[in-house]
């Protein structure tokens, strides 16, 4: 059963979701969504993993029910947040995986915090050139004010449709949730954007001492970028799925889980000895 709850951090509460278990993984699963999702995201695949290995996943700040901020975004002020709230939970130690945005957070982690972070699963890797960062700011990043012609609506509508090709079986129920998400996120929905992008994702790659899998479906649109990330660090784990795009953890949640765990349980085998 996925259980919800708030905890307390030091700029505000975070919003979580929750499934425990107490086999055969040992530390918790933690899962960081794309800009502008939530934890919803990730309820399909919880659901899969129930039994098997504790998860638990984030509304990250200025998304879902957690604490809003017109901070200046970074990586690092978001990842911390996200360790507070871990702290919070009592997670000593904890496994994550990220989508998009959350592959960020969770390279952060096992970047920042080896002796904790056990492994990173990356789902849609972004790391950029700080020329290439520049360009995805240009386009990914413009406010959706209120509007009471109902522009901000059509704005995330026309959104939505773009995170899928046209030709993939895109469920309503997942384009009514971004929409949703999106406009609840208010006028500066793609704030965590700005801290994608100017983020050294790169050498954080290149000097992780913790595993990494590379995770994708192939229509994903960030697949390009995701697939340079991985050839940073080619011993990694990588699948890329040839049936979905960007939701393939929601619309394939049991290949994904059963991709996944093997993984998880590897890394713990792994024990200190890369951290």
């Amino acid at each position: 059963m996925i259980t919800k709850g708030y905890v307390d951090t030091s700029h505000g509460q975070v919003h979580f979701r929750m499934s425990q278990t107490s086999e055969p993984v040992s530390a918790p699963l933690v899962f960081f969504h794309m800009t502008a999702d939530t934890s919803e995201s990730f309820e399909n695949v919880m659901t899969e993993l129930a039994g098997r290995v504790t998860t638990v996943a984030f509304d990250t700040p200025n998304y879902g029910e957690s604490f809003r901020t017109d901070r200046e975004p970074t990586i690092e002020f978001i990842s911390g947040i996200m360790l507070e709230a871990l702290d919070q939970l009592g997670f000593e130690r904890f496994h994550t995986f990220g989508h998009h945005t959350g592959a960020s957070i969770a390279l952060e982690l096992v970047h920042r915090h080896p002796e904790r972070a056990l492994s990173a699963t990356l789902n849609g890797m972004v790391a950029v050139t700080e020329a290439e960062g520049l360009g995805y700011l240009d386009s990914l990043v413009w406010p959706n004010p209120p509007s009471t012609q109902g522009a901000q609506i059509m704005a995330a509508w026309t959104r939505a449709l773009t995170l899928e090709p046209h030709y993939l079986d895109f469920p309503a129920e997942i384009k009514n949730r971004v929409v949703h998400t999106m406009l609840k996120s208010g006028e500066d929905w793609s704030w965590a954007y700005r801290a994608v992008f100017t983020d050294d994702a790169m050498a954080k790659l290149v000097s992780a001492t913790r595993p990494l899998f590379f995770l994708i479906g192939k229509f994903d649109a960030s697949l390009d970028v995701h697939l340079r990330s991985h050839s940073l660090v080619p011993s990694s784990r990588s699948h890329v799925d040839d049936t979905f795009g960007m939701f393939y953890c929601e619309n394939s949640p049991a290949d994904v889980a059963e991709r996944v765990l093997p993984f998880l349980i590897e890394a713990e085998e792994v024990g200190d000895g890369q951290a």
